[in-house]
């Protein structure tokens, strides 16, 4: 199926083998997203998305494919399965970086389909 990249900032407890796999850390949101500074306050979407693709920008893409790409060669394999272990693609980062590499370079990162049970 392809090479586990770990794109969150921890790893699932229920899923301890993650803690094995490579780690990308320019897609990894940073805590500071999550909490206003001044009162530690939970921040909106809007503040997070604008954090996040700042962030993303800051290194651009060429950078983020560069250090993708040497993890695939580290580990031979042909593709990576960025995880975030989020559900909902929609409501989380690796959705928000999967639309900004659209945005910025027209390369698609889809997503798996769900394993049936």
């Amino acid at each position: 199926m392809g090479q586990p990249v770990v794109i969150s900032l921890t790893v699932p407890k229920w899923l301890p083998e993650a803690a094995e796999w490579p780690r990308c850390h320019l897609i990894s949101p940073r805590w500071a997203y999550f909490l206003r500074q001044e009162d530690r306050t939970e921040v909106t979407v809007a503040e997070f998305t604008r954090q996040y693709t700042e962030q993303l920008d800051g290194y651009g893409p060429a950078k983020i494919a560069r250090i993708l790409h040497m993890i695939a060669r580290q580990h031979a394999a042909d593709s990576l399965i960025l995880l975030c272990h989020e559900s909902d693609v929609d409501r989380c980062h690796r959705g928000m970086f999967a639309r900004w590499l659209m945005e910025r370079t027209g390369e698609i990162a889809g997503e798996l389909a769900p394993a049936s049970k």
